[in-house]
């Protein structure tokens, strides 16, 4: 398979993941609108604390990789485009670890999630996302397994999926913060 035709795909992986991750955002705002006489008020409390730990989850996802993965990625981009091919070897290495990283991590959490509360994902958009990223381990692999990345359009790919992780990063704070409004309401 070709070097642009993989990340492209991982462009695709983070884009559905984006989607599922917006998806759990809405629900927890419709909950919050609606307030607990939407869900039991006792199970509510009951999944209190698994809630609470949901937030932390989200909140590693968001600290631990936002930074990381775009500032890694760019810096790929930028040592592939000056030429320092020894330096854009390893920094890609580097780039398909945490890809690889974030995505288990994101696939972990929307699985909490699910188990949490089924319907802040949707069943559709779970199994989107779930088909998604289990092919992803294969998909790494392949990553992996390329030389670096030099093209010109395979670059251009790769700054697509700095885009994609980014509105990734947006969701997952966006449903952190729902999540937290959810959890005042339900106290």
């Amino acid at each position: 398979m070709e070097p642009i035709v993989l990340i492209k795909s991982v462009s695709e992986v983070l884009k559905i993941a984006a989607e599922a991750m917006s998806k759990v955002g809405d629900s927890l705002a419709h909950l919050t609108r609606i307030g607990v006489q939407g869900y039991d008020a006792l199970a509510a409390r009951r999944a209190h604390s698994q809630l609470s730990g949901l937030r932390v989850s989200l909140g590693i996802l968001y600290g631990a990789s936002n930074i990381r993965i775009v500032r890694s990625i760019d810096e790929y981009i930028d040592l592939a485009r000056s030429s320092r091919l020894d330096d854009a070897s390893r920094q890609w290495n580097a780039v398909v670890h945490l890809l690889t990283e974030t995505t288990t991590r994101v696939e972990d959490l929307l699985t909490e999630v699910n188990k949490i509360r089924n319907d802040f994902v949707l069943e559709e958009a779970y199994s989107t996302i779930q088909r998604s990223l289990y092919g992803r381990l294969s998909l790494f692999e392949k990553l992996k397994a390329l030389p670096a990345p030099l093209a010109g359009d395979t670059l251009e790919a790769l700054a697509h999926v700095a885009a994609e992780y980014r509105r990734l990063m947006e969701a997952t704070d966006n449903a952190s913060e729902q999540l937290a409004a959810y959890i005042k309401t339900i106290k």
